[in-house]
């Protein structure tokens, strides 16, 4: 029913502007900073390398242009590393559209790190209005992520502790990563931003049993979700950060879940969540459990609309009723309702489809027609589900998906 109702409003519909692209791959450029810090603790001066997106790869070439600046992530190292060591991870997220700050301080003292890492959120404001500066407008400053490997992924939870009454509270990071993390504590029961985790098997030095489950557990957000991606015996200390590239897909794994929580979370790509929670990594071999936990409703995709082609929709929801509705183009304001805000043209609003789901997810294949004259027509959709909060609720905030067939 949904889907012939779909084929009408696809026939009439009208044109609007799309959100915010899915990201390319990009020259990866780096450059070593020393930004002084300005708070009362911490190292004095914040010494870093920063891998970005460039006009062509190599060393202190200029960054390539995004208006606003490219979403952005800190760093923090493990034990007896330093940024510098996790060159492969940097590269790889700057090629995916990131600016990426990978600390080199605090060499093996994670309270320093700790202070460093929220000093490096003010530091990065202060860089980006630098004039006549190579990193001058680099950065997007609303859109400002951590993420941490082994320490510093302890190190990245308490970075994003929310008390507002502590000095030390979150500075600003909207979602925080934590690669094979040690158990940070007492502090992952007050995050409040969304967070992800990968663990590994095969890792001896920071167990997941002990580790990554038991931060997992302990989180209680207010917004977003919790997911962790634990990989098999394959997937060690090391490669699961690109220390080590044996065998190359753990690591290749590692930075498409990164990537794809990322692009969610912080740059409202459309594709979003899709290479953590999609087909490839849902059917990845060296997978073995998957857990996710919803606290706001949220819509991907995974590829963009195109005549004769599928496109898979996904929600990510609590189990229960939930679905997706469509319209012809996205809503000029917001809609308030008891369910949320409707964020679709409510005039040619209608339910594409509904489900009950056991699996926290719900995807409907799209398939759209070999037909020509579709292209340019437009579709905009929009989750609802249940979450941690709410029995049902609409997807919230960047998440109605605006799209444009292409030919």
């Amino acid at each position: 029913m949904g889907k012939a109702i779909l084929a009408m409003c696809l026939a009439t519909a009208a044109s609007f502007a799309g959100g915010l692209c899915a990201q390319s791959p990009f020259p990866a450029g780096q450059t070593d900073v020393s930004w002084s810090n300005t708070g009362s603790v911490g190292t004095p001066v914040l010494g870093a390398r920063v891998h970005y997106p460039a006009v062509s790869a190599g060393v202190d070439v200029a960054p390539a242009a995004r208006p606003g600046g490219w979403p952005t992530l800190v760093f923090a190292h493990g034990y007896a590393t330093v940024g510098d060591d996790y060159g492969n991870l940097g590269a790889a997220m700057a090629a995916n559209g990131y600016v990426v700050v990978m600390l080199n301080t605090a060499f093996v003292d994670p309270v320093e790190l700790d202070h460093d890492v929220r000093a490096t959120y003010g530091a990065i404001l202060t860089a980006n209005a630098a004039t006549g500066t190579l990193l001058e407008g680099a950065f997007d400053t609303a859109r400002i992520g951590v993420f941490g490997h082994s320490m510093g992924a302890s190190v990245t939870c308490w970075a994003v502790y929310k008390d507002p009454g502590n000095p030390l509270d979150n500075p600003g990071y909207k979602c925080a990563f934590s690669i094979s993390p040690l158990d940070p504590g007492i502090a992952a029961q007050s995050v409040t931003v969304p967070y992800g985790l990968i663990s590994g098997e095969g890792d001896t030095i920071t167990p997941a049993g002990p580790n990554a489950d038991v931060l997992y557990d302990n989180l209680s957000l207010a917004g977003g979700c919790k997911l962790h991606y634990h990989m098999g015996p394959a997937c060690d200390h090391l490669n699961v950060a690109g220390l080590s590239l044996t065998p190359p897909d753990v690591f290749d794994r590692t930075v498409a879940i990164v990537t794809a929580f990322f692009d969610e979370f912080l740059a409202d790509a459309e594709t979003g969540l899709d290479g953590a929670l999609g087909a490839a990594a849902v059917a990845d071999p060296n997978l073995m459990t998957l857990e996710q936990e919803w606290y706001s409703v949220r819509t991907w995709n995974d590829r963009p609309l195109q005549v004769g082609q599928t496109t898979r929709l996904q929600v990510g929801t609590g189990n229960g009723v939930c679905g997706l509705v469509a319209a012809s183009m996205l809503a000029a304001a917001p809609l308030p309702t008891p369910f949320g805000d409707i964020l679709v043209d409510p005039g040619s609003a209608f339910v594409l489809d509904a489900w009950i789901t056991i699996t926290n997810r719900y995807d409907l294949d799209l398939p759209i027609p070999n037909t020509a004259s579709l292209a340019g027509v437009t579709l905009a959709v929009q989750g609802f589900g249940t979450t941690v909060f709410n029995p049902l609720t609409l997807a919230t905030a960047t998440d109605a998906l605006g799209m444009t067939i292409a030919p």
